[in-house]
């Protein structure tokens, strides 16, 4: 009996028929092929019991058939179980895997499934996921193609990036293998490789790039159905629109992400698309907003885990915009006292956090001491943004205790930072210091042009949401914006006049 291209939509109903009729091979199938259809629909709960049934009618198979299909069964699952956020059964499942595999011979299915087994432990465990990824990396030389060694010497080299630090040749690695999979036309493969590698982008402020990245990455999740990657695709292409203040763009890809996440009952990427919004709404100045959306993910008295890390340090920021220090520390300290969990990208809106904190209090040696350490996280990977309000901060606690000087060598390191890239989060700031700076020395045609940049900059940050009016309106209602937008146009007014006289 053919079903043609009704076969995959019925599989479930084929699965039921074959497994009543003792055909196991074809339900073991069909099961597996329902499994991927309900995948498809966001059903990840029917999906695992589809595999589940498989799973049992599967060890009546003929030995060569059994270890085949069980191993392509338990992958199946730990994917499943992947989508749906359910990190232990996922932990469990691939170790699961990657045991049997061993046993099997198997070094390549063993090698992904170790891989996978990493991405899992790293949301609750950094060192087990290191290790795990490590292990696979052993495995490497011995296996079959170059496409499979290059996956391995590439996840190897993001994982290690986003749990250790930046690596130039870590990032490489992630470049070969996003060819090496290209070449090989293993499209979810790169899929992963892809989207992954967006997010080191934003790692060097390139983050136009990173977006273009994740917007292939999400093209290939959704052509190879991977609700995984493609919300990992977001949260990165998220990241980089945040920073780059493309931030209607911006609101649009966190509601996606978020009812993506929701959708497949993946409560730790919905928690992180939530503390994402609750950044914009720092940036914003809408601090009691983003701290209620911080902490509606928290439970009182509970030990921070490492999902939501992003989130506290998110809920710092909404602590100091409401001049709550105290919290804020309380805030930033939770993030510190895990240390040992977190190495990556995180630190340096970390280090800047702490920094305007002890600014803030007029610890002028602390604030340098976290700005420095900012400003050298953030030259390691050429992360532009961090680095300019590093410098830019140094500058400012430079002026708190009137030396001149240091304040200019801060903000030309500034000024640098920002000049020829896109950084508008650290531009219209580092901009609006020089000006003050250039005033002190009685520089007006200098600070005149410091002021008209720094407001052109914001202008740009409030076009961005005039389709939100409660948030277009809070944006400008900040002090330091007004200030900037106050002394703009009379600056650029009389920058005008000054260029006429020129001619």
């Amino acid at each position: 009996m053919a079903y043609g291209d009704r076969a995959r939509d019925i599989a479930a109903e084929l699965a039921a028929h074959f497994e009543q009729a003792g055909a196991d091979r074809r339900a073991v199938r069909h099961l597996a092929e329902a499994a991927d259809t309900a995948t498809r629909r966001n059903a990840n709960s029917e999906a695992a019991g589809y595999v589940g049934r498989a799973l049992d009618l599967v060890e009546r198979l003929p030995e060569a058939e059994r270890v085949a299909g069980r191993l392509a069964l338990l992958e199946q699952l730990g994917q499943v179980r992947r989508a749906m956020g359910d990190v232990r059964a996922t932990v469990e499942g691939f170790e699961a895997l990657a045991r049997y595999a061993r046993e099997q011979g198997r070094a390549d299915v063993e090698a992904r499934a170790l891989l996978e087994l990493g991405g899992a432990l790293s949301w609750i465990d950094r060192d087990r996921s290191l290790a795990a990824v490590e292990q696979a990396l052993v495995l490497a030389p011995g296996l079959p193609d170059e496409a499979l060694r290059a996956h391995v010497r590439g996840f190897v080299g993001c994982q290690r990036i986003l749990l250790c630090g930046w690596r130039d040749e870590d990032a490489e690695a992630c470049r070969l293998a996003i060819d090496a999979v290209r070449r090989a036309g293993e499209r979810r493969l790169l899929s992963l490789h892809v989207g992954r590698y967006a997010h080191l982008r934003s790692y060097q402020a390139d983050y136009r790039a990173a977006c273009r990245t994740a917007e292939e990455g999400l093209r290939l999740a959704l052509e190879v159905s991977d609700a995984y990657h493609y919300m990992t695709c977001q949260f990165h292409r998220a990241w980089a629109l945040l920073h780059l203040g493309e931030w209607q763009e911006l609101r649009g890809v966190l509601r996606d992400g978020l009812q993506m996440a929701e959708r497949n009952g993946h409560r730790l990427w919905a928690r992180g698309f939530r503390f994402q919004t609750a950044w914009l709404l720092t940036h914003v100045g809408n601090f009691a907003s983003a701290r209620a959306l911080c902490e509606q993910e928290r439970s009182p008295g509970a030990e921070i885990q490492m999902d939501q890390l992003l989130g506290s340090i998110v809920l710092g920021f909404a602590h100091l915009g409401s001049k709550r220090h105290a919290a804020a520390l309380r805030a930033f300290q939770e993030v510190t006292a895990q240390s040992t969990l977190m190495r990556s990208i995180l630190l340096m809106p970390l280090r800047l956090g702490l920094g305007q904190y002890w600014l803030a209090r007029k610890q002028f040696v602390r604030a340098r001491e976290q700005m420095q350490e900012l400003c050298r996280l953030a030259a390691t990977s050429g992360e532009r943004t961090y680095l300019a309000l590093g410098r830019q901060a140094l500058a400012e606690a430079a002026l708190a205790q009137r030396n001149l000087p240091a304040a200019e060598r801060e903000l030309s390191e500034a000024l640098h930072a920002v000049d020829g890239y896109d950084v508008p989060l650290a531009e219209w700031r580092v901009c609006a210091t020089a000006a003050r700076v250039e005033l002190v020395r009685g520089h007006r045609v200098k600070a005149d042009a410091c002021w008209t940049r720094s407001a052109a900059v914001l202008d740009r940050l409030a076009a961005s949401l005039k389709d939100d009016a409660d948030l277009h309106r809070s944006f400008l209602a900040q002090p330091a914006v007004q200030m900037v937008r106050r002394h703009g146009r009379p600056a650029a007014r009389r920058l005008k006049v000054a260029r006429r006289a020129l001619r």
